[in-house]
């Protein structure tokens, strides 16, 4: 299913993965797949070689998709030259999910990734943001769709927050202690959605004015 995330991993006071995915963004989706990795003997190996993602430049990442004959600006991508572009560069993938973490923790050496984590300030498109901060030995669960203002102390905060559809960015709803993750049904119990009117009743009023 087409929801729209974010994954992030911060480790020294700053993020070192921030990857956008097009699918399955629920916690139900990549949020398990993020607390199953967590608890996984993976997880080391990834804080481990965060030392190895830096990010690409606009140029460098122009010139990844000049290698298939692709403007990365153009509109339109032939579907099977896309499936080869991610194929050779998946960690660029948006069909990854939180199969970032795997790439990274099986890493060997330098790998370059797209920084994305602007687009927790979109929170119209960005239902779903999920924060492993290393620092704070965190999991972090945010929603998108989110109509009440940050306070300076939040993640994503930033001046000027409220967008066009009078929107901010993604909010908090749960952080989980990496050293106590919950189970998949106390994890689900929590962070996946609750299906009421009021909340159906307000994305359709919101995709309604925007086209979607």
């Amino acid at each position: 299913m087409g929801t729209r995330h974010l994954i992030c991993v911060s480790s020294g006071d700053r993020y070192r993965i921030a990857h956008y995915g097009q699918w399955d963004g629920y916690p139900s989706g990549q949020g398990i797949s993020i607390l199953n990795f967590l608890k996984s003997p993976m997880t080391e190996q990834l804080k481990s070689n965060l030392k190895y993602c830096s990010w690409l430049t606009e140029d460098e990442l122009e010139k990844l998709w000049k290698e298939f004959g692709i403007d990365k600006n153009q509109d339109y991508v032939d579907y099977d030259i896309y499936k080869d572009f991610c194929s050779k560069y998946p960690q660029l993938s948006r069909d990854t999910g939180a199969g970032i973490l795997k790439i990274v923790a099986n890493t060997t050496g330098e790998i370059k990734l797209e920084n994305n984590s602007d687009f927790s300030q979109d929170s119209l498109f960005c239902e779903w943001a999920y924060v492993i901060d290393f620092d704070k030995n965190t999991f972090e669960v945010y929603r998108g769709f989110n109509e009440a203002p940050l306070d300076e102390s939040d993640r994503f905060y930033t001046d000027n927050q409220e967008d066009d559809n009078g929107l901010y960015p993604v909010r908090l709803i749960k952080s989980f202690d990496l050293s106590a993750l919950p189970s998949e049904e106390e994890f689900l119990e929590i962070c996946e959605p609750v299906e009421d009117e009021s909340f159906e009743e307000s994305i359709a009023g919101i995709c309604g004015l925007t086209g979607m």
